[in-house]
């Protein structure tokens, strides 16, 4: 049993995972399965799992931030879950963009604390480019308008210089601001490398 988020292998044996911020997401979500139960609640990881199209998929949410994030995907890669996808919100950084379109994170800036306990300031945080193109080709198969860029992860809204920075890398053509992103491709990679020494 996994000692925060409370998952095991008698509970769960999916590969792939949907990573929520909100706990409250998760149910919403798990309407979209076939069969789906809540299998765990402990602090901010509320868990359930279903089908979808034959294939089991837990939803965990994670919390606000990049630790509770790494929590999650160092816990979930112990009980064999190999694919993780964050859904969730952030703040838009383009005059473009409006409520509720689609963004596929294809890279981060790793503004965040989290991601720099795993590997130095200069390490890429970037996506699965198989899993990003998948995401990609599905959004066009069905119809769902989605631009894929880089988002800016970091770790306070509340800073006197959060409206300067949020112009400066929308300067930069940063499409949004989260809080998990980061995290999630410099955790899960550096999760992937060690498997793979061991």
């Amino acid at each position: 049993m996994q000692p925060h988020i409370r998952l095991n292998t008698s509970l769960t044996r999916a590969r792939y995972a949907l990573l929520p911020g909100d706990p409250g997401r998760v149910d919403r979500i798990a309407r979209f399965l076939d069969n789906a139960e809540v299998i765990g609640q402990n602090r901010e990881f509320r868990a359930a799992r279903g089908w979808y199209q034959g294939v089991e998929i837990v939803v965990l949410s994670t919390g606000i931030g990049g630790p509770s994030t790494a929590i999650a995907i160092e816990e979930l890669r112990q009980i064999g879950v190999n694919t993780l996808i964050r859904i969730g919100s952030c703040g838009a950084l383009q005059d473009s963009l409006a409520l509720g379109d689609v963004i596929i994170a294809h890279g981060a800036v790793a503004d965040d604390g989290a991601s720099k306990t795993y590997a130095p300031a200069s390490y890429p945080a970037c996506a699965d480019p198989y899993l990003t193109a998948t995401l990609i080709q599905q959004a066009k198969q069905m119809n769902i308008s989605a631009v894929c860029g880089l988002v800016r992860s970091h770790d306070s809204f509340y800073t006197d210089r959060e409206a300067e920075l949020d112009a400066e890398w929308s300067a930069r053509g940063v499409l949004g601001a989260d809080m998990e992103t980061a995290a999630l491709m410099v955790v899960g990679r550096y999760v992937d490398s060690v498997q793979r020494r061991c």
